[in-house]
């Protein structure tokens, strides 16, 4: 493989994990737009996939917080590193730190939320493939390797 072709395949990859987390604050069930068609997700144990209705109906009831405004999530996302294997695979890794917290009240909702230590910094490790000339997760597998002694209680 060329190395300009390498570089082009491992920026779209690392694109393609922006975009996720991007639409992991967001509306999370869009994140199957994503995946490859047998695409898996595992979220430190809670696995979704292979079947997209039933991986974007599992994601959606698990944004459903979110979505009706009653906590602020945000994931940011680091150290990308992505490594080319070929024309059509890939492989990569990132890091997620994870902020959330509940608003107090409903009064609250759409306003700065007060601040507190993130919830958790995990490990992404990846597999990407090219399905119809474009690039997806064919795989996508979270492991937490920080959690906040706040988010247990």
């Amino acid at each position: 493989m060329k190395d300009l072709d390498r570089v082009v395949i491992e920026k779209q990859c690392e694109q393609l994990v922006n975009h996720f987390q991007y639409l992991f604050n967001r509306e999370l069930s869009r994140v199957t737009e994503l995946m490859a068609q047998n695409g898996t997700l595992d979220f430190a144990g809670w696995k979704v996939g292979p079947d997209r209705d039933q991986m974007t109906t599992a994601l959606r009831a698990g944004s459903r917080n979110m979505l009706r405004g009653k906590e602020i999530v945000l994931n940011t996302i680091s150290n990308v590193v992505i490594d080319a294997a070929d024309e059509n695979h890939a492989t990569g890794v990132a890091y997620d730190t994870m902020w959330e917290t509940p608003y107090p009240d409903d009064g609250f909702a759409g306003r700065p939320a007060p601040i507190r230590r993130p919830k958790f910094l995990a490990l992404w490790t990846d597999d990407f493939i090219r399905e119809s000339e474009e690039w997806k997760f064919a795989s996508r597998k979270m492991e937490v390797k920080f959690y906040a002694d706040w988010a247990r209680a």
